[in-house]
């Protein structure tokens, strides 16, 4: 099993802080691809999953990363 995705996200905060050091709504946009392979010998599940981080709005941009490995027991 495998499998290749393109993928897209985008967050935005809907209420705003509050107290003195109160910041805006931000957010942001990214897209990219993700790639997913299970290892059915050891009952694994590895993804990996990157996105270009974009239109941000109060808030850093950037480049993002993503490992994950899931084991079945």
């Amino acid at each position: 099993f495998r499998r290749v995705l393109f993928r897209s996200n985008a967050q935005a905060k809907v209420t705003g802080d509050s107290g003195p050091a109160a910041t805006r709504k931000d957010s942001i946009v990214g897209v990219g691809p993700e790639i997913s392979a299970l290892i059915p010998g050891i009952n694994l599940l590895a993804s990996v999953r990157y996105a270009f981080e974009f239109a941000a709005s109060d808030r850093p941009e950037g480049h993002m990363l993503n490992v994950t490995l899931t084991k079945r027991f």
